[in-house]
Order: C-alpha cells, then structure tokens, then sequence
C-alpha cells in the first residue's frame, strides 16, 4: 500500500478523517519539479486516484501509515529547531551519515559530521535566528519517502545593525530514507529560494506622521 497526504492535522483527527488520505508510487515516473510556484511530485490523476487505494487500506497499514508521516513531521520541525538552538547533535540525527546535499544545480555526496561543523562556523555569524519549517506535502511508499516542506529563516547578524540581517524563503525538498534507527534524510535540496538582506530591501514611504496629524 503506498499512503500520500497533504494535509496537516493532530494525529487523532488523521485517524477520525483517514479515508482523505491519498497514495501514489515513489517508483514510478513522476513529473519535474517545476520552477514556480512550488516543487511537485505528484500529478493530478495519481492525486484523485489515491484516495480510492486508502479506503481500501487495512487499518494495520493506515496505523503504519500515521506513525511514519508523524516521524517524518518531527524531521521537518527538528531541522529547523536544532539550527536555531545551535544543537548539532539533534541536528545531526536526521540525516544518514553520508548524504546528498544540492549545491547550484547539481547535488553531491556530503559527510554529516563535516557538514555539522561547517553549519557551526557559519551560524557563529548570527546572534540567532529563527527558521519555521512545515510539511506542505509527503509521500511514502515502504521503506523509502519524499516531503516538500516550507522554507523561511531570519538570521539577526552578529552585528546588531538591522540593515545587516537576511531573510531566506522557499522550499526544502527531502528523500528520506528507513533505517534501524528510523527514518533519515538521504538527500536534501533548497528550492525557489529567495534571499533579501535588510539593506537591500525597498520600503515604501512612512506615511505614519501624515496618520498621526490626521
């Protein structure tokens, strides 16, 4: 049985609402990911086919099903998480220890414990940030599985000055994959993603002394 779902609700309600849960193949031959607005790995048709295949599911296989897009959920929220409290070791544990990572247009074999020290040096640029990251789609399909998930950061620059802050948005597209240990991303790219350093921004006239005298 292969479950897909884009919606995002308490677990309890999966369970109460499961028959609008939807599945499509990993394996098969999926459409590219297109530019703009988002990336997309299911078509329309496999879309509307699915939720026939969930009615028929065994409610064994919908369990399974609920308790391996809830790991995959925790992923999502933990990456963004573990960056912000500079917690590498938590961060380290969703990723295998030899991945895939995009860098341009291409992707290469990236070592975990390299890339965490990396990450380290880079964020000791920022006295914090804040990364909010959620589901916006997931497939499984056995032991293998594909999420799209938001992507918007603020990084507050060492500097203290405002104009030297960054704002990221876009999308993350990850493969995951389960192991002994549970599910793992094994391949992760950053997608339609836009960055706007505060002193680059255009901000439209202040009218609020105009307001005020009103």
């Amino acid at each position: 049985m292969k479950i897909y779902s884009n919606l995002r609700i308490a677990p309890f309600l999966k369970c109460l609402f499961s028959a609008l849960f939807l599945s499509t193949s990993l394996t098969g031959e999926l459409p590219p990911a297109p530019k703009h607005p988002q990336p997309s790995r299911i078509t329309a048709e496999a879309w509307r086919t699915a939720r026939l295949d969930i009615r028929n599911a065994s409610l064994e296989a919908k369990i399974n099903y609920l308790i391996d897009r809830a790991e995959i959920e925790d992923i999502i929220t933990t990456y963004a998480y573990s960056v912000d409290t500079r917690n590498w070791s938590l961060h380290g544990e969703i990723f295998k220890e030899s991945f895939q990572q995009r860098r341009g247009e291409d992707y290469s074999d990236t070592d975990n414990q390299q890339r965490l020290k990396g990450l380290d040096k880079f964020f000791q640029r920022f006295t914090s940030t804040q990364h909010l990251g959620f589901p916006l789609m997931i497939q499984i399909e056995g032991d293998t599985a594909y999420a799209v998930a938001s992507l918007n950061a603020r990084h507050y620059d060492e500097t203290g000055d405002p104009m030297d802050n960054t704002l990221l948005f876009g999308q993350y597209e990850l493969w995951l994959e389960r192991t002994s240990e549970g599910w793992k991303i094994n391949k992760l790219a950053q997608v339609n993603r836009t960055r706007i350093n505060t002193s680059e921004a255009d901000f439209p006239e202040d009218n609020t002394s105009k307001l005020l005298s009103r």
